[in-house]
C-alpha cells in the first residue's frame, strides 16, 4: 500500500487520517502530546472539565462525514441542538438574544446618522484593501469608526487599516443588528442588506444542522478522544511530541520525511494541515517573510456556588472598557439535571497583552462576569485557573494574508502530492468550513 503522511493532529489531520486510512498506510504527526488543537480539555484535581477553544461541534450535511464523526456519539451522553444560544454585552448593555452588535446602543444621534449612512451603501461585493475601507464600504464610516474599529482593537490591538477585510468574519461581527424583530424581518427580505444585517434574535434563520455537546461534563475533548480511537482503529500510526526536521524530494514530489528524532517515513502522499512556513524550512526552500503578529489570548476557569444568571451558551463582551471576550457558560448548554446543583463552571477567553500579572487578572475577569451581569455579585470562586496561550492566533493584517497565500502558492507550485488543508492552507478558519475542504480533498485522492 502507498504511504501517506500527515501533518498536524487537529481536527482537520484527524479526519484526513481517518479517511485516507482507506487506502494508505497512514501516519499522523503532531508535535504536541495530545492530538486536538482547540478542541482539547482539561481537568482539575476535582475531575471538573474545562474546554479549551473551540465547544460546540456541528454536522457538516455531508452524510459519509457526518456518519464518521457523530454516528457513535450516545443520545444519552451528548445534547444535541439547532439553535446556538448566544448573547453580547456592549456599551455597558446586556443584549441576550444574538451574538451580533446591536447598534441602537450608540448614542441616538450616532445611531440615526450611522443607520442613514448603511442604508445608502455600496455592494458587498466592492473590492476593498482592509478592514476600514471594508466595513466603510460595507456599513458606513459612522458605524465602522464607533462600532468596529474599538471593538476590533480590543480583540486584535490593531486599527481597521491595519487588518484584511476577511478579519470581519473571524470574530462574529459580519453583521449589525439595527432594529426589532419587525424591521430586521422587513430589511432581510432585501438580498443587499441580507448580508449586512442580522436578525434581532438567534431563533430567526436558524439553520437545521444539528450541533453536539456532551451531558456529561466531560468537556468536548472526549470527542477527540474519540477520533483518535477510530483513527487508532482504523491502523492510523499517531506519533505525537514529534515534528518534522526535514523532507526529501524527487521530481517535485516529497518521498521521505525526516522527524526531529532521526526517524525517517517513506511518503507517496503528504497531508499538511499547519502553516506552510515550516514545510518550506524543512524541504530548504527559501522564504523571506516576516514574523507574523500574535495575539496573546488567556483562558479563565472558574467554578462558582450560585447559577449564572444569564441562560446563553455563549456571551461575547464588546464592550471596549472590558478585557474579557467570550464567555463559555457550560451548565447552559446541556439540558441534563446535574446543572442545577453547583458547582457552575464557565471558561472567559481573554485577547490582551496584559499577562503580567494573573492573579490580579484573574480577579479582574471574575469582577467583570459580575458586572455584565452573568455572575450573581454574591456569587463565591470555588475554583479558579488561568492558562496563557502566547501564541494566541496570527493577527489576520494584509501582509499576514499575502505571506500565506504566497507561501502555499510556492509549496503547490513545487510539490505535486502536497495537500495544504486546515487553517494553515488559508482557505478555511471555522470547523465546519474545514471539515468540507478535509472531506473534498481525501475524496479527491482516495479516487485517484
Amino acid at each position: 500500500m502507498k504511504v501517506a503522511v500527515v501533518v498536524g493532529g487537529g481536527i482537520a489531520g484527524l479526519v484526513s487520517s481517518i479517511l485516507l486510512s482507506k487506502k494508505y498506510v497512514t501516519y499522523l504527526i503532531e508535535k504536541e502530546e495530545e492530538c486536538g488543537g482547540l478542541l482539547r480539555s482539561i481537568k482539575n484535581s476535582e475531575d471538573v472539565y474545562f474546554d479549551q477553544g473551540t465547544h460546540i461541534i456541528s454536522e457538516t450535511n455531508i452524510p459519509e462525514l457526518d456518519n464518521l464523526l457523530f454516528g457513535t456519539l450516545q443520545e444519552n451522553d451528548w445534547e444535541s441542538f439547532n439553535v446556538l444560544k448566544t448573547g453580547n454585552y456592549y456599551l455597558g448593555k446586556m443584549y441576550s438574544d444574538n451574538n451580533y452588535v446591536y447598534a441602537p446602543s450608540l448614542p441616538r444621534d450616532l445611531f440615526n446618522q450611522g443607520l442613514a449612512e448603511l442604508l445608502s451603501t455600496e455592494s458587498a461585493c466592492v473590492e476593498t484593501h482592509n478592514m476600514k475601507d471594508y466595513t466603510e464600504k460595507q456599513f458606513g464610516s459612522t458605524f465602522s469608526k464607533h462600532i468596529f474599529a474599538p471593538i476590533m482593537k480590543k480583540i486584535t490591538g490593531c486599527a481597521l487599516e491595519e487588518l484584511h477585510p476577511s478579519a470581519v468574519n473571524l470574530f462574529t461581527l459580519s453583521r449589525i443588528i439595527v432594529g426589532d424583530e419587525h424591521m430586521s424581518r422587513e430589511l432581510k427580505k432585501s438580498p443587499f442588506f441580507d448580508s449586512k444585517l442580522s436578525y434581532s434574535s438567534y431563533n430567526e434563520g436558524v439553520s437545521a444542522i444539528k450541533k453536539y455537546y456532551p451531558q456529561n461534563k466531560r468537556g468536548i475533548g472526549q470527542w477527540i478522544s474519540m477520533l483518535v480511537n477510530r483513527a487508532m482503529s482504523s491502523g492510523v500510526k499517531i506519533m505525537n511530541g514529534r515534528s518534522v526536521k526535514s523532507v526529501g524530494s524527487y521530481n517535485n514530489n516529497v518521498r521521505s520525511i525526516e522527524l526531529d528524532d532521526g526517524a525517517i517515513i517513506n511518503c507517496d502522499q503528504l497531508i499538511w494541515t499547519i502553516s506552510a512556513f515550516p514545510l518550506l524550512q524543512a524541504a530548504n526552500i527559501p522564504f523571506n517573510g516576516t514574523r507574523p503578529i500574535f495575539r496573546p489570548m488567556t483562558l479563565h476557569h472558574y467554578m462558582i456556588d450560585q447559577p449564572f444568571l444569564d441562560s446563553n451558551y455563549y456571551v461575547y463582551c464588546y464592550d471596549s472598557d472590558l478585557l474579557s471576550y467570550r464567555v463559555t457558560l457550560y451548565p447552559n448548554i446541556t439540558n441534563s439535571e446535574d446543572k442545577l446543583s453547583p458547582p457552575y463552571t464557565c471558561t472567559v477567553e481573554v485577547l490582551s497583552d496584559q499577562t503580567d500579572d494573573l492573579n490580579v487578572l484573574n480577579n479582574t475577569i471574575f469582577q467583570e462576569l459580575k458586572h455584565m451581569g452573568i455572575v450573581n455579585s454574591t456569587s463565591r470562586l470555588l475554583y479558579q485557573n488561568v492558562q496563557v496561550v502566547k501564541e494566541g492566533f496570527p493577527v489576520p493584517t494584509p501582509e499576514f494574508i499575502a505571506q500565506t497565500n504566497e507561501m502555499n502558492n510556492i509549496v503547490n507550485e513545487r510539490f505535486s502530492n502536497v495537500a495544504l488543508l486546515g487553517k494553515g492552507s488559508g482557505n478555511g478558519f471555522f470547523m465546519r468550513d474545514i471539515l468540507k475542504q478535509v472531506h473534498q480533498e481525501t475524496t479527491r485522492l482516495l479516487e485517484m
